[in-house]
């Protein structure tokens, strides 16, 4: 090898690695903004914040109110920062914020490890700035902690096999502990009982270790496992709310129909690119036999395989729900490692130029998708529903008399802001979404109050117009003041 391409080859790895640290620091940077923002909690995270703010530590780990889960180690940190912190937005975010950062570095490093080059940067490029990544970094919800402690245990499935003994024990004995702070960890642990298992009982030298680490990790697998269950998840297990709320989830009486469209859905919402699930999911499978043909890199597909194996059968004893929502975000690590591998293999497979453009250009097509997805939905991340700034000044007037009426949507973050005072003026309607059906018997169970407050936020702004045009036959809108996706309209009965 002559100096010349010893040194171009030395310039592209700089030029390569300045390109990484721009990427990552980029989407910190995105992350720190949005997080700086402190935008009210919306219905989700206002369900959560009110169990951290009215239960002592013991009691998160019972059932919790408002038909929420969430690991109990994540409750019990979130509540510390709260004390130690005080402000809701900036102390129940900041664990997210930490995790999402933490698994962006962890990603790049893992992902450059087995596809160097142009297809890992893109990977590193769809982690960094997609708009669910970031939005999982900035939410108080566990999902970015799902993110962080799969990659733990992707990380721990790739060296497995070249750690050492004492490694290895340690590691079966500590990283089962994730359970705590993850419920769907349990997906890629099993995962990584695969990977132990084929690394004890499949390589040839026979190492003595290897079977007793396998023992470990299955038996601490075990113990984290039921220590979990006991502790908090059982009262998530068999709740009927909850199992009617994923009830989605759980396979129908078209079993293959329901399995096909699940995995298509996964892997097109992990990977970020929805449009054409059937071609991110090829891709993926694509990646997943390179790795498999690989003795050096079979862990990943072993990981790959144990922990959708499990995420199913976990589905179809109705266990957890199988869907998109809820487990994108957690297979997007791996997904995303199986189409930057998918990717790089088609491209060093095809010979003709034309094909490898095809290639190259599907890449940047995911790139640029990505990009008009964060352009045209970033006002959403930095603008939200603003119901704190309302309630607020709900609260802060002396005139009682005019009720507030509002979907089920928003009466949680009304009562985490509002607090006592405002609870009795509030009229929460018995469905989540706003329509004129809704609102008119609401209203009419009420005593048909003259005047009242009308708050339309989220969901609702969807089904405004359409309420609006036949709520004007009854009601005059007499005042209207906005904060940013939230709405309030003061109405008043025709005379």
């Amino acid at each position: 090898m002559s100096l010349t391409s010893i040194w171009e080859r030395a310039r592209e790895r700089v030029a390569g690695n300045r390109l990484l640290l721009a990427i990552i620091s980029g989407g910190i940077v995105i992350r720190l903004a949005v997080y700086l923002r402190g935008g009210s909690l919306w219905h989700d995270e206002a369900a959560l914040a009110l169990n951290v703010l009215h239960h002592p530590y013991l009691e998160l780990l019972g059932r919790l109110d408002h038909v929420q889960v969430s690991p109990p180690l994540f409750l019990l940190l979130s509540k510390a920062a709260f004390e130690l912190f005080g402000h809701l937005e900036y102390s129940f975010r900041l664990l997210p914020l930490i995790a999402g950062c933490v698994s962006l570095i962890l990603f790049a490093r893992l992902v450059l490890r087995f596809v160097p080059g142009f297809f890992g940067i893109c990977a590193v490029s769809l982690f960094s700035f997609g708009l669910y990544a970031i939005d999982y970094t900035v939410t108080f919800k566990h999902y970015a902690s799902d993110q962080l402690c799969a990659l733990l245990v992707l990380y721990a499935a790739s060296h497995w096999d070249k750690s050492s003994a004492g490694r290895r024990y340690l590691l079966a004995l500590i990283l089962p502990s994730c359970l705590w702070l993850s419920y769907t960890s349990a997906f890629t642990l099993s995962g990584l009982a695969l990977v132990a298992a084929i690394s004890a009982f499949v390589s040839r030298d026979r190492d003595r270790h290897r079977q007793v680490a396998l023992g470990l990790l299955i038996i601490s697998i075990a113990v984290w496992a039921g220590s979990v269950y006991l502790g908090a998840a059982q009262h998530s297990i068999g709740a009927k709310g909850m199992m009617q709320f994923w009830q989605e989830g759980f396979p129908g009486r078209q079993v293959g129909l329901w399995l096909l469209r699940s995995v298509l859905d996964l892997f097109g919402g992990a990977t970020g690119f929805i449009i054409a699930p059937a071609l991110t999911f090829l891709i993926c499978l694509w990646g997943f036999c390179k790795f498999a043909k690989s003795r050096a890199d079979s862990s990943i597909s072993a990981l790959a395989g144990g922990a959708l194996a499990s995420a199913i059968l976990a589905s179809f004893l109705h266990i957890y729900p199988f869907t998109q929502g809820r487990l994108s975000a957690y297979f997007a690590p791996l997904a995303l490692l199986l189409m930057a591998k998918g990717l790089d293999t088609a491209y060093e497979t095809v010979k003709r130029t034309g094909a490898r453009r095809l290639v190259r250009g599907l890449s940047v097509a995911l790139l640029i998708a990505m990009a008009m997805g964060l352009l045209y939905s970033a006002d959403k991340l930095f603008v939200r529903q603003e119901v704190r700034a309302i309630a607020h000044s709900f609260a802060r007037q002396n005139d009682t008399s005019i009720p507030i009426m509002l979907t089920e949507q928003n009466y949680l973050p009304f009562i985490l802001y509002g607090g006592q005072r405002l609870e009795p003026r509030i009229i929460r309607m018995e469905k989540e979404r706003l329509s004129w059906r809704n609102l008119f018997g609401t209203w009419f169970r009420q005593g048909k109050p003259d005047r009242f407050w009308l708050v339309v936020s989220y969901w609702d702004a969807d089904y405004f117009d359409e309420t609006a045009a036949e709520m004007s036959t009854l009601f005059d809108v007499k005042q209207t003041f906005q904060k940013g996706e939230t709405v309030v309209v003061l109405l008043e009965r025709h005379p």
